[in-house]
Order: structure tokens, then sequence, then C-alpha cells
């Protein structure tokens, strides 16, 4: 084995086992925008205190589905990156 493909083969290994931040910087703005458009529609059919109260009562249904939504965008930009590079690994 010459050095050169084990210093490749250890590239990839090292590209497969740490993901890029990317995807998961995705998914914490799908979250956060999911709370955004959430307290934005709230606010502007009614007032800031109904919007807080509101969130107050689904608090944990809000919660769980900005969870859900980000954990889903995450993997949508994480899994066609890595399946990629999957098929470039093959022999």
């Amino acid at each position: 084995m010459t050095p050169n493909s084990n210093l490749i083969s250890n590239r990839i290994a090292l590209q497969t086992t740490m993901p890029a931040p990317i995807p998961f910087l995705i998914g914490i703005a799908a979250a956060l925008g999911i709370f955004g458009l959430y307290f934005g529609l709230l606010t502007l059919t009614s007032d800031w205190n109904n919007a807080k109260m509101q969130f107050a009562e689904y608090r944990w249904w809000i919660i769980a589905l900005s969870a859900g939504l980000g954990i889903q965008a995450a993997l949508f930009s994480f899994l066609p990156k890595q399946m990629t590079q999957d098929e470039n690994i093959r022999p």
C-alpha cells in the first residue's frame, strides 16, 4: 500500500465519521423558523400577549413540532450527501 492510498483511505474514513456542521445548522434554522412563523402569525392576527398566552398553553406541541421539523430538515440535507459519499467510496 502506497503512502498516498493510506492517506486517502484515512481521509475518507474521517469524512464518514465526522459530518459537516451544515445539516445541523439547517435543522436549527428550520426549528427556529417554525417558532418565528408561529409567533409571527399569532402576533399578526392578534397581539403579542395573546401569542405568549397561546404558546404557554401549547408549548409542548409547538416544541415537539419544531424539533421534529428540525430533525427532518437536518436529515434531508445530510442523507443525500452521505449517499453520494458512499457511492464514491465503493470500488
